[in-house]
């Protein structure tokens, strides 16, 4: 019996080895944390899985996608509220038949029953575990999250527990071999940019671009996902990076794939 085991763990490990060893390379792996709790009424949840759509068919988007050293990227979407669940699995985007699909895709998935309130620690820790073994491995791994509340599962909403809770979650990803968070708050709750800027995103050149309502969806979408695809760090950090000598930094090896 003992022998047996030692074989099969053998073997395990040689399957493992393997299916790490032809997973496709991508230029970047984004998951994209879309809010989908209560407090997004149907008619916005549409504009914001419209805005996603139509980023994709975007030219600019398969443009930054082509535009690096692989020409392709691994995207996921997971819709998030009191939990998170995944709504589009991890798809392969390197042309435009590709994209069209994956936009077709975002398209056709329905809302899932996630819950009334916006888990943001949650749907974080849920996402990370989803990078491994996947089929793909990335020089960059990316969340991005988008939504139009501040977390009130872990705590009270406004309170610093709550705040905690999600910098903690940040912090356990980035430890975990995330390089980036960044994050898209859709404004109309008081503070919700800060919370975002202070708690959510992090690694690396991170950064939010904030949608002001989700009229404003579509061109804020539109213009996060280039230039985290495209790897572009946002004006106000590459003047920074520039006055202070050190613009070279961005060149450094990219982290470990998540273990």
């Amino acid at each position: 019996m003992k022998r047996i085991s030692s074989f099969i763990a053998v073997a395990f490990a040689g399957a493992l080895a393997f299916g790490e060893a032809n997973a496709v390379s991508v230029d970047t792996e984004l998951q994209l944390l879309i809010d989908a709790s209560g407090s997004v009424d149907a008619t916005e949840f549409n504009l914001q899985q419209q805005g996603y759509v139509d980023a994709f068919l975007d030219p600019a988007v398969l443009n930054a996608i082509q535009a690096g050293d692989l020409g392709a990227i691994a995207v996921q979407v997971i819709y998030f509220g009191t939990s998170a669940t995944v709504a589009v699995p991890w798809t392969l985007i390197d042309d435009q038949a590709s994209a069209t699909n994956f936009a077709s895709a975002i398209g056709a998935a329905p809302r899932p029953p996630v819950g009334p309130f916006t888990g943001l620690s949650n749907a974080i820790d849920f996402a990370v575990p989803q990078f491994t073994d996947n089929g793909f491995e990335g020089s960059e791994l990316v969340i991005d999250v988008s939504g139009d509340g501040a977390e009130n599962v872990a705590a009270p909403f406004g309170s610093p527990a709550a705040a905690a809770a999600v910098s903690n979650s940040r912090t356990n990803a980035l430890n975990s071999g995330v390089d980036q968070i960044n994050g898209l708050p859709i404004l109309g709750e008081a503070g919700l940019e800060s919370f975002y800027a202070d708690n959510v995103i992090g690694g690396p050149n991170s950064f939010l671009i904030a949608a002001n309502g989700f009229g404003d969806f579509d061109t804020a979408i539109l213009e996060k996902l280039t230039t985290e695809i495209s790897t572009e760090v946002p004006l106000p950090l590459s003047a920074w990076l520039l006055l202070t000598g050190v613009a070279a930094l961005g060149a450094a090896s990219r982290m470990r794939k998540v273990a």
